[in-house]
């Protein structure tokens, strides 16, 4: 998710709307740490991978 706001990471999680999902950071090698933004102002983290050809998204907490 790309975004014309100033500030980065933060500004993205001020502006994205519920439900969805933020790439915090994205390892070169597979795997990347992701929020999704929740109601209010809580975000819920995941690591997302890849494995077999198969995406998966695990929650880590919020």
């Amino acid at each position: 998710m790309s975004s014309n706001k100033p500030g980065g990471i933060p500004s993205l999680l001020k502006y994205a709307p519920p439900g969805t999902f933020v790439t915090v950071e994205q390892l070169p090698h597979g795997g990347s740490l992701q929020v999704r933004m929740l109601s209010g102002k809580a975000v819920q983290f995941y690591w997302r991978y890849s494995l077999e050809g198969k995406t998966s998204r695990e929650p880590i907490g919020i």
